[in-house]
C-alpha cells in the first residue's frame, strides 16, 4: 500500500485493478481463436478435395463457391478472435497504474476497494518529481545588490530533512512597500 511521503522508482507499482473480466474475456478469445481455426482446416481441406471434383465436372461449382466462402468466414473469425485477444490483453494491461516518474507520493486520493474509472479518469495518487523544485522566498532589500541570477545557494528543508544545492534563477524587480523586502 502507497502512503505520502513514500519514494518512488519508475516504474513503480501504484496500484492493480480487478482484471479477472479482461483475463475471462481473454480465455474466451482463445477459445474462438481455437475454433475459427479449426473451422477453417475442416472448409480448407473439404474445399481442397471437391475443387478436384468440380474440374471433373462431377460436382457443380455452386458447391466449391460455398465451400469458399466457409473458408473465408473462418478467416474473418480468426481474425476478429484475435482482436479480441488483443483487445483483453490490453483492458489486462491497463489494470496495472506504474509510477511514470521518480518522485515522492503527496496524496493518495483512493483506497483499496474504492471504484475508479477511465472516462471520466479517476485520480489514485499524485506524485511530485522532486528532482527539479522551485523556491520562492524573500529577501530584504539590502540584499539585492549582492544577489544575482546564477549565485548558487544552499536550502534546508526541515520537514524533509533534506539540504539542497540551488541556483537563482530570478529577482523580482518589484520591492514589497510593507516588508520591503524582494
Amino acid at each position: 500500500h502507497l502512503a505520502c511521503g513514500v519514494m518512488l522508482e519508475v516504474p513503480a507499482l501504484l496500484f492493480q485493478l480487478d482484471s479477472r473480466d479482461a483475463q475471462l474475456m481473454k480465455q474466451q478469445a482463445g477459445n474462438q481463436l481455437a475454433g475459427a481455426q479449426l473451422q477453417l482446416r475442416t472448409a480448407q481441406r473439404e474445399y481442397d478435395r471437391i475443387s478436384g471434383l468440380v474440374g471433373q465436372n462431377a460436382l457443380p461449382q455452386q458447391q466449391l463457391d460455398a465451400l469458399e466462402a466457409q473458408v473465408d468466414g473462418a478467416k474473418l473469425q480468426i481474425a476478429a478472435a484475435q482482436t479480441s485477444i488483443a483487445m483483453a490483453s490490453k483492458a489486462i494491461a491497463d489494470a496495472t497504474g506504474r509510477s511514470p516518474l521518480a518522485g515522492v507520493v503527496i496524496k493518495k486520493l483512493m483506497s483499496v476497494g474504492e471504484y475508479a474509472t477511465m472516462m471520466p479518469p479517476s485520480p489514485v495518487v499524485i506524485v511530485q518529481d522532486q528532482s527539479s523544485l522551485e523556491l520562492k522566498f524573500r529577501l530584504s532589500e539590502s540584499s539585492l545588490a549582492s544577489v544575482k541570477p546564477g549565485d548558487p545557494v544552499t536550502v534546508t528543508i526541515p520537514s524533509l530533512d533534506q539540504t539542497r544545492a540551488a541556483t537563482v534563477a530570478q529577482i523580482s524587480p518589484m520591492v514589497d512597500p510593507r516588508t520591503r523586502t524582494i
